[in-house]
């Protein structure tokens, strides 16, 4: 009987183990990111390269102000640092006859010290000029307005000729929603979680699609405290290239 019964056993743990049903917990689809961006200064919004619904690239332009008197800032501060290098490469030339003079016995140690007081004020002036320079630099990156990731486009606040204020209240934005990875987000009780520990095989169902989970997230304070068992916030980040629409319902299924 004990030889019949042990294939017996092992067939009746193989079909449990299978016939264990995988945990779904019922939730919908949200962004991952969600961001609006408006300009950091001040001007006239000279064209507008996007609109609601359009899809955009890391780095892409959105909309550009009128950056005129922002490349006249520039330019200027780069002639004083073309001029204030040459002054201070003529006063190196200067300190050094001056240095060879003293070695030789030629010039006093006072002399040589105000010649070096001299070199230190032009280097200075020179450092400066680079900083105006990088400063009007940045100011004319700021009239363009780039997209921080690669995103959907929600809405546009911009239209060609407006003039923008970042210190308003209404100053317009342009919201962005990021492409390519979405949140499902569901509640799993204290049970749950338990057996779940970070487990990577969780997986995220909508309709007959099913996408790997990227990272998942437990909220530390429970969001629903029921009588026999509290609900904690469960986020669940998974890649997708096609448009879902926040509010989609959808799945998370826990091995």
């Amino acid at each position: 009987m004990k030889v019949f019964a042990r294939p017996i056993i092992a067939t009746l743990l193989l079909f449990f183990s299978v016939a264990v049903p995988a945990q779904t917990l019922q939730g919908a689809v949200d962004w991952n990111r969600h961001v609006s961006l408006g300009f950091g200064l001040s001007g006239q919004v000279k064209v507008v390269t996007v609109q609601a619904g359009d899809a955009v690239v890391r780095d892409g332009v959105l909309a550009e102000l009128d950056a005129t008197l922002f490349q006249i800032a520039l330019d200027k501060a780069a002639n004083t640092e073309k001029l204030s290098q040459v002054e201070m490469e003529g006063q190196q030339a200067d300190f050094e006859r001056e240095q060879t003079l003293f070695d030789e016995g030629s010039l006093s140690t006072v002399q040589l010290e105000l010649e070096a007081l001299e070199l230190v004020r032009a280097e200075s002036a020179y450092r400066n000029a680079q900083l105006e320079r990088q400063a009007a630099q940045y100011l004319l990156g700021l009239a363009r307005l780039k997209a921080p990731f690669n995103a959907w486009v929600i809405e546009s606040g911009f239209s060609p000729g407006q003039f923008v204020n970042p210190d308003s209240d209404e100053s317009p934005e342009i919201t962005l929603a990021e492409r390519g990875r979405y949140l499902a987000k569901t509640r799993i009780d204290g049970q749950a979680i338990g057996a779940f520990s970070g487990n990577p095989e969780v997986r995220v169902r909508i309709g007959d699609r099913i996408f790997e989970a990227i990272s998942s997230h437990i909220g530390l304070e429970p969001v629903h405290q029921a009588p026999d068992q509290a609900q904690y916030s469960f986020t669940v980040e998974f890649a997708t290239d096609e448009l879902i629409r926040p509010g989609t319902p959808c799945a998370v299924v826990l091995p």
